[in-house]
């Protein structure tokens, strides 16, 4: 897997993660992966955002740093907000506002314990 990451990504100093084999099963999008993510959620967990049982917000958490983490939550939050009026369906688009403000709470509340 790990292999796999630096091919996407470039020669970056990639921590495993304990992601050391990856099992890709391209069947029922319905059908959640590995118990945790509903692979059919548009707006809390998207198919297209997860690549075999690894989605892309798990990695992303895993590559960078807390802060770093936390501004991609705000920024991500941000955009969703941004342009929610131009787009076909704002009030999907403000759900994944708040989802991503909910996890930035969440990662805070985490910090604080």
């Amino acid at each position: 897997m790990e292999n796999e990451i630096k091919e996407l990504v470039g020669d970056l100093d990639i921590p495993s993660a304990g992601f050391t084999s990856i099992s890709v099963d391209y069947g029922d999008e319905n059908e959640a992966k590995d118990g945790k993510h509903a692979c059919n959620d548009p707006v809390n967990h998207p198919y297209h955002y997860t690549f075999g049982n690894i989605e892309c917000m798990d990695l992303m958490k895993d590559m960078l740093t807390k802060e770093e983490f936390h501004g991609y939550l705000k920024a991500t939050a941000l955009k969703y907000l941004w342009r929610f009026e131009r787009k076909g369906n704002p009030v999907q688009d403000l759900n994944k506002c708040k989802f991503y403000i909910d996890k930035l709470i969440e990662e805070l509340e985490m910090d604080d314990e």
